[in-house]
């Protein structure tokens, strides 16, 4: 996020940050954390144009920015279940996975597929539980 407190047409209130309204842009970097190229949020879809270059790309989503899809609720899964859904032509996988709190993923390259289990503790059990991961979320 950008702050920036003028009059812009694509400007954002993210309220939850140290900076709530600004501009949010999304940055292309090395793994080493070099900045090769970047883009302003303009309410585009950003898996497609990722699509369009050639790219691969996953993030997290919030589950309103998602219509067509019909996530089941947060409160109906168990610790470690996993839904997706693929869009029609089979590029873009959007997933929801219950750890201790529903996270929602919208992905170019990657499914649930391979599940893997991972460690977390357990509050009620007092203990360290193997819980199913997807993949996408190990990597």
């Amino acid at each position: 996020m950008v702050p920036f407190t003028g009059r812009c047409t694509f400007s954002q209130y993210a309220p939850n940050k140290p900076r709530p309204l600004g501009i949010k842009n999304f940055v292309l970097a090395t793994t080493k954390g070099l900045v090769l190229d970047f883009e302003f949020y303009q309410a585009l879809p950003l898996l497609q144009q990722l699509l369009d270059l050639w790219l691969e790309g996953t993030g997290t989503v919030m589950k309103n920015r998602v219509k067509p899809v019909h996530l089941t609720e947060a409160t109906r899964l168990k610790r470690g279940d996993m839904e997706e859904f693929y869009r029609d032509d089979d590029k873009i996988v959007t997933f929801q996975w219950k750890d201790s709190k529903s996270v929602t993923l919208a992905s170019t390259f990657t499914g649930c597929e391979p599940v893997s289990n991972v460690e977390r503790w357990s509050k009620p059990e007092k203990k360290y539980i193997l819980v199913p991961c997807p993949a996408v979320v190990v990597k």
